[in-house]
């Protein structure tokens, strides 16, 4: 086996360093800008899981109605400045969502309670940015 002089491990280990120091920093300091860049495939792979979820429940008058709610959701997601991915995972509509999207039926209780939670949450977050400036 090749002996590997002292320098070279030095170096690299110096080298590895500065790059994951630079790493950090970047991305503590873009936060937003990654965000902003990355918010229109999460959005669309949300879309995308949610409307194959809704596709494969049973066909019933409150399908389409879900259907909306879900489309009024990631538009309104999209017109949002900051999007918290996190936060958003643990949002009680998007639980509320999937509890009903794991099923097989959706009846009107579901559906107002999946828009009195669409309201609360988008107010709640407008409030919110309106505090903030």
């Amino acid at each position: 086996m090749k002996k590997y002089k002292r320098g070279c491990f030095l170096t690299l280990l110096i080298s590895l360093t500065i790059i994951i120091a630079f790493a950090i920093y970047f991305f503590k300091n873009n936060k937003s800008e990654l965000t902003d860049l990355f918010k229109p495939v999460v959005i669309s792979s949300m879309k995308k899981e949610f409307n194959d979820k809704i596709d494969k429940m049973e066909t019933n008058r409150y399908k389409d109605s879900l259907r909306i709610i879900v489309k009024d959701y990631l538009s309104q997601l999209k017109k949002r400045k900051d999007i918290n991915f996190e936060k958003l995972k643990t949002s009680q509509f998007v639980i509320h969502l999937k509890i009903i999207l794991d099923g097989e039926k959706i009846d009107s209780s579901e559906i107002q309670n999946l828009k009195s939670l669409l309201t609360r949450d988008f107010l709640k977050n407008e409030r919110s940015e309106k505090n903030r400036n």
